[in-house]
């Protein structure tokens, strides 16, 4: 299957290069010891002066000097695994600390996962400050914008990470680079209306927020006079002949087909609709960017080739010869080890030349 990129999205890089290179200068500064963990490595590997070498100020050189703590907060549960976003940040911030680090301090980069407990968020939150992190960033979490903000914002503390709740963009503490998941299916659900169906179903997790996802794609609807049908299915998937099932008989044969998952259960899915024969029974089904992987598009195979349109937001690595894009080839070969390929992609963006 080929991915059909559509509404793609502005790349962040620029603006997160000071972001981030703002939160390690002042690392730097600072005479906090970060904390007796270790620094952040995953490769022991000298990083290769001809694709690795970028990542750094001092090629080859490892960093020594007293570690730069980082933190962040993913969601990791059946169904939603968002550790991608973080394991991607860690492979760089590896590659950094192989090339000089930051003025020649490490950055040890911490990890905390959560599964949509409010309870078990603020912990992490609070843990993470108390081990001295001095930036939260690779943050990709269901609902730790939500839960979180006011902390951050009382400790003044800026966060920068892959936005899924509200808080995460209307929130002054917090940068997120990408569209989010109302964003991104408020693209899928316009690419849709383009093609003339006349109903839209979007088939969703049950998640705490998944009105307000659903919201954007409603009014898109709304406004272009079309039905909107929201169906929801827990997690992790137990059913998926059933939920594609009813999303088709919904949708009808002009309408289409919006589905909002991450990767693993978007598959899952779209699989049950190639059994059931149900491909073909829809005008159009479209995704939100998680269905933008390689992962996906080698399993679905040719048979879905122009029948799966995705919201794409981000630049192809396949396509895309730049010196960002080639960077992150490199760091993920090398580094990326961690890296499942199912949201990792992306995330790159968030520590982009981070020195």
């Amino acid at each position: 299957m080929s991915i059909h990129g559509v509404a793609s999205g502005k790349r962040a890089s620029a603006a997160l290069v000071a972001l981030v290179g703002a939160i390690a200068l002042t690392a730097c500064s600072s005479s906090s010891s970060g904390g007796g963990s270790s620094p952040s490595g995953g490769g022991s590997s000298p990083a290769s002066a001809a694709d690795t070498s970028a990542c750094g100020t001092k090629p080859g050189v490892k960093a020594i000097g007293t570690p730069i703590k980082l933190g962040a907060i993913a969601t990791q549960q059946p169904g939603i695994d968002f550790t991608d976003a973080p394991n991607m940040i860690k492979a760089y911030f590896a590659c950094v600390n192989d090339n000089g680090g930051i003025k020649g301090h490490p950055i040890e980069y911490v990890i905390k996962t959560e599964q949509t407990q409010p309870a078990q968020i603020a912990a992490a939150a609070s843990q993470l400050i108390q081990s001295g992190v001095l930036g939260v960033v690779g943050n990709m979490s269901v609902l730790e914008c939500t839960v979180n903000h006011a902390t951050w914002e009382k400790l003044g503390y800026y966060t920068i990470g892959a936005g899924v709740a509200a808080e995460c963009y209307s929130t002054p503490n917090s940068a997120a680079v990408n569209m989010g998941p109302r964003f991104s299916t408020v693209g899928a659900v316009q690419f849709a209306l383009t093609k003339g169906v006349d109903k839209v179903v979007l088939q969703n997790p049950q998640l705490p927020n998944v009105d307000h996802i659903a919201e954007g794609a409603k009014a898109v609807a709304d406004a272009a006079k079309v039905p909107f049908i929201l169906q929801t299915a827990p997690l992790p998937i137990r059913d998926p002949n059933s939920i594609a099932l009813r999303a088709v008989q919904a949708a009808g044969a002009n309408g289409a087909v919006v589905l909002d998952y991450t990767p693993s259960q978007a598959l899952q899915i779209l699989q049950a609709a190639q059994k059931l024969g149900l491909t073909d029974r829809v005008k159009v089904w479209a995704c939100s960017t998680p269905c933008n992987t390689d992962f996906l598009a080698e399993a679905l195979g040719s048979k879905w080739n122009n029948k799966l349109f995705v919201n794409a937001e981000l630049a192809p690595p396949s396509d895309t010869n730049n010196p960002s894009m080639n960077l992150y080839r490199a760091v993920i070969k090398q580094y990326g080890q961690s890296v499942t390929g199912g949201i990792g992609h992306g995330r790159f963006e968030i520590v982009d030349h981070v020195s």
